[in-house]
């Protein structure tokens, strides 16, 4: 903060000296562009999917802090294009947003669904990032928060199209960094560097770019913990993933990634008619989140159920022990780094405790071709085709042995976490091995992934009424390439190739909308769409087998959405309300099973999910500077059905057997299914003012599915073990305040925003399940703690721009 007063106070005299040029800025009025007028777009009848400027910005912007997922979607039916160009982690089945990080302030977001390639029922956002898509101009900002990071300051330029000689280039940069002034143990140092350069030719029918971006990142992130935890401490954000080495806080979860990307792009363009845009792009480099694992020694991790006063027997002087050395000795509640390196020493050569992380090693490559033709000024046809293929290893990496000589690569809980006895080698082809520090042990297995894809979309507008129509045909297709030879599943069952799953992927939406004037638009437009598992949930374990899970089938999506919107100078208001059912997810869990007392896969199949509900916002300009806005949801995103599971005992691979999981009617763990904002805006003479009144309502735990199964009724009261939490209602209310200073044809400006004004620390964000029943000394099973996340109290955030 020191750092930036001194900006402040400079910026703040030169702008004083531009006063008499400043001139009147509405921001409200910015907003209130009618993207939708007929005269102005007359192809399709508005995003949809999409919400309006204020409705997204209230409800998405305005809940994350509250893991919100608009409509309750998952990430995987959210899609994110950079140039057109699909980043996404194929594994896992969800953005890649590792690979952009950073990069917000490029480009121009485009979240029309008409405009976009189709995507599935989720969000979908495409970055125009060319230079010649870009207005030219250039912007520098200056800002410092006490949330992510403490210092932020990015650069960007954009040269547009030189017309005498048809060059053009983008260029950017930014850097976050700083600890968070709020929770121990968290930091952040994050960069992005981006440069775009292009070339008109050929008549300037002709355009060829090249782009390329580097974004490296690292940051330390906190974890959850119990509602134990956080009452011993006196502090929601307590963080139980670091300690203190050397005098210095040392976290156990880092997360880097270190992603360059390169796209080549060249358009063809005959007037306004026809454009034809293929691009080709690849993404390398790694991604990594560590922790700490350990052989033969009790768990180090200060939160583990075994180390809390409440695993000690009630009132005994062992409780009244644990319970004191938590509130007074910070070596107890946090990771005690340097007793972990003392038992290393102590039985050197051989490592007990290390630090390892699980990496990532990108090599992705995209071609794509899309064409776009107007028969006429009423018509619009896209098509197009996308071939995406990647090829991305996996392993396990040892960053510290903590004081140690070497790591023994042996599998010690491939039984019994408790028979230290049994240790299955983790490679039978290196038998023993000693691992070193920057050495692969574990696993280590590679993913190939093909996915060709053919889609088209057709847009029609006929007097009042438009038309749309879009559909793609695709296939996704992968296997795996184990290196290690399991010692449990020997020779090609672990080692090696596995054999291609290949599965059929297709999607089809259709729509239509009226227009009184442009005024008054609504309009209806449905999905369908099956989509193939992702490899994360088809591999039965892929860090050690071949081997897929039995009888996987396609999700099943069917979604239907209305729309309606009416627009004057001085009122806005939006209605929407949708309904969509998604069949057929298979999901893959590990666990240790308390019941069976082993580690389990456990292979559930057939969860439904539906999600239906109502959206709104209005906003009046209550005077010539003034606007009242309001915007809400109230929505029902619950399980419909029981899925069936299918159990693997994870050291053979024996199936213990079938069972159904009470799953239905439980609410899906997506954020607060509520939420509502109500917001007063001032604007005089460029200055902007806000106050906004956040609700939320709703937020469900996310469940686990042992304890909602038959056997585990058997063992424990049903309320205990059916009940899902819920987090209850809560408020917020955030302050915003800016002036923006005109100098001529450039513009500056210094905003500054509060959030939870009223520091409520007791908000509970979020929360999981835990998979594990300890059996208590009536006999009886009983789930042990969930854990919680917590919303940070006030906080702020000051930034300086500067447009040019």
């Amino acid at each position: 903060m020191r750092i930036f007063i001194p900006f402040f106070f400079i910026f703040l005299s030169l702008c004083d000296k531009a006063t008499a040029q400043s001139r009147q800025s509405d921001p409200a009025a910015e907003r209130a562009a009618w993207r939708m007028d007929a005269d102005e777009d007359a192809f399709g009848f508005g995003p949809l999917h999409a919400y309006d400027s204020y409705f997204g910005q209230a409800t998405g912007f305005g809940f994350s802090f509250m893991r919100y997922r608009p409509r309750g979607y998952d990430w995987r039916y959210r899609t994110l294009r950079m140039g057109g160009v699909a980043f996404a982690d194929w594994f896992r089945g969800a953005p890649a947003w590792n690979a952009v990080s950073g990069l917000t302030a490029v480009g121009t977001a485009v979240y029309d669904r008409d405009r976009l390639i189709p995507g599935s029922v989720g969000r979908g956002e495409d970055r125009l990032i060319l230079p010649w898509q870009q207005a030219k101009g250039g912007k520098i900002a200056f800002s410092t928060s006490n949330r992510t990071y403490k210092l932020r300051g990015t650069a960007g330029y954009n040269s547009g199209e030189n017309e005498r000689n048809g060059w053009g280039y983008s260029l950017f940069a930014s850097r976050s960094w700083g600890r968070s002034y709020s929770i121990d143990g968290v930091w952040n140092d994050s960069w992005a560097a981006f440069g775009s350069l292009s070339k008109r030719f050929g008549g300037g029918k002709h355009r060829i770019a090249l782009t390329a971006w580097y974004a490296p990142t690292q940051r330390a992130l906190p974890s959850a913990s119990t509602a134990e935890a956080y009452a011993l401490t006196g502090d929601n954000l307590y963080n139980p993933a670091w300690g203190r080495w050397d005098g210095k806080q040392r976290s156990a979860n880092v997360r880097k990634a270190r992603q360059p990307v390169a796209m080549l792009t060249h358009e063809y363009a005959s007037g306004d008619r026809l454009r034809i845009a293929t691009t080709l792009a690849a993404r390398l480099g790694t991604e990594s989140y560590s922790g700490i694992d350990w052989q033969n020694a009790p768990n180090p991790r200060p939160d583990y159920y075994r180390n809390m006063p409440s695993f000690q027997p009630e009132g005994s002087a062992m409780r009244e022990r644990v319970t004191e050395l938590w509130r007074t000795d910070e070596n107890v509640r946090q990771i005690d780094w340097a007793a972990l390196a003392e038992r290393n020493r102590y039985d050197s050569p051989r490592a007990h405790y290390i630090l390892a992380s699980r990496v990532r090693d990108y090599r992705e490559f995209t071609f794509q071709s899309a064409a776009e033709w107007r028969p006429d000024n009423k018509t619009l046809v896209r098509g197009g085709i996308e071939l995406a293929g990647a090829e991305n290893l996996n392993y396990k990496r040892l960053d510290d042995l903590l004081g140690a000589d070497y790591w023994l690569d042996v599998d010690v809980f491939a039984e019994n976490p408790e028979d230290i006895r049994n240790n299955t080698q983790s490679d039978m082809r290196h038998p023993n091995r000693q691992v070193r520090e920057g050495e692969a042990f574990g696993y280590k297995y590679s993913v190939q992934m093909l996915a060709p894809r053919l889609w088209t979309r057709f847009t029609k507008r006929h007097r009042e009424w438009d038309f749309e129509a879009a559909g793609s045909l695709g296939m996704a297709a992968c296997r795996r390439f184990g290196y290690y030879d399991k010692q449990n599943f020997p020779g090609s069952e672990s080692f090696g190739w596995s054999p291609w799953l290949t599965r059929a992927e297709w999607l089809v939406e259709g729509g239509a909308g009226y227009n009184v004037g442009s005024r008054f638009r609504a309009g209806f437009r449905f999905t369908a769409q099956s989509l193939a598992p992702t490899p994360q949930n088809a591999f039965i374990s892929p860090e050690y087998r071949n081997a897929y899970v039995p009888g996987l089938k396609n999700e099943n999506i069917l979604g239907a959405e209305l729309r309606i919107d009416y627009r004057t100078p001085f009122f806005r208001a939006y209605f929407g309300a949708f309904a969509t059912s998604l069949r057929n997810r298979t999901e893959v869990r590990d666990f240790y099973d308390d019941l069976n007392h082993f580690f389990c896969n456990y292979l559930m199949s057939g969860i439904d999910t539906r999600h239906l509900g109502v959206e709104l916002s209005a906003e009046v300009q209550l005077g010539r500077q003034l606007w009242l806005r309001a915007a809400g949801v109230l929505s029902d995103n619950r399980y419909t059905s029981n899925p069936r599971a299918l159990e693997l005992q994870e050291s053979t691979g024996a199936e213990t057997g079938t069972e159904t999981v009470f799953y239905k009617s439980l609410r899906t763990a997506t954020g607060p299914q509520t939420i509502g904002v109500l917001e007063i805006e001032y604007t005089p003479r460029s200055w902007i003012l806000s106050a906004a009144l956040n609700g939320f309502a709703g937020n469900y735990i996310a469940p686990t599915p042992l304890r909602r199964t038959e056997r585990a009724l058997e063992k424990t009261d049903y309320r205990i073990l059916f009940d899902q939490e819920n987090f209850g209602a809560g408020a917020t209310i955030d302050l915003f305040v800016g002036k923006t200073f005109y100098l001529g044809e450039q513009r500056a400006g210094i905003y500054a925003g509060i959030n939870n004004v009223l520091n409520r620390r007791n908000i509970r964000t979020g929360g999981y399940e835990s998979s594990r029943l300890r059996r208590n000394a009536d006999g009886d099973y009983l789930p042990l703690d969930s854990k919680y996340y917590y919303a940070q109290g006030i906080n702020f955030f000051v930034t300086a721009t500067w447009r040019f």
